[in-house]
C-alpha cells in the first residue's frame, strides 16, 4: 500500500474504535431485532416509492396513500429503536464532518507547503 492508503486504513481503524461508531452499530443491531418495526419500515418504503411514482408522472398521490405514509412515518419515528438509530447516525455524521473538516484543513496546509512529496 502507498502511504496515503496506509493513512486512510489507519483512519478507518480509528473511526471503528470511536464511541459514535459503536453506538451506531449497536443501534443498527437493535433495530434489526425489531421485527414489527422493520415490517413497518418496509411498508413505509413501499408507500414512499408509490408516492414518488405519482410525483414522477406529475400527478398528485391519493390522499389515502399520503395518510398511510404519514401514519407509518409517525409510528416509526415514535419507536425507541428508531429514535436511537437516528440519534446515533446524527452523532456519527457530526464526527465525520469534523474529520472531513480536518482533512480539508490538512489539504489547505499542504497546498501552502513548498515541500513536494514523491507519489
Amino acid at each position: 500500500m502507498d502511504p496515503l492508503q496506509d493513512r486512510a486504513h489507519d483512519l478507518g481503524r480509528l473511526l471503528s474504535q470511536t464511541v459514535e461508531y459503536h453506538a451506531l452499530r449497536r443501534a443498527n443491531r437493535q433495530l434489526a431485532d425489531e421485527r414489527e418495526l422493520n415490517e413497518q419500515l418496509n411498508r413505509l418504503a413501499q408507500a414512499q416509492r408509490k408516492i414518488l411514482g405519482y410525483l414522477d408522472r406529475g400527478e398528485d398521490s391519493p390522499e389515502e396513500l399520503r395518510s398511510e405514509y404519514e401514519l407509518l412515518l409517525a409510528g416509526a419515528q415514535g419507536h425507541p429503536a428508531y429514535q436511537a438509530l437516528v440519534a446515533a447516525q446524527e452523532n456519527f455524521d457530526r464526527l465525520m464532518r469534523r474529520v472531513n473538516e480536518a482533512i480539508v484543513e490538512g489539504m489547505e496546509a499542504g497546498e501552502k507547503s513548498r515541500i513536494i512529496l514523491p507519489t
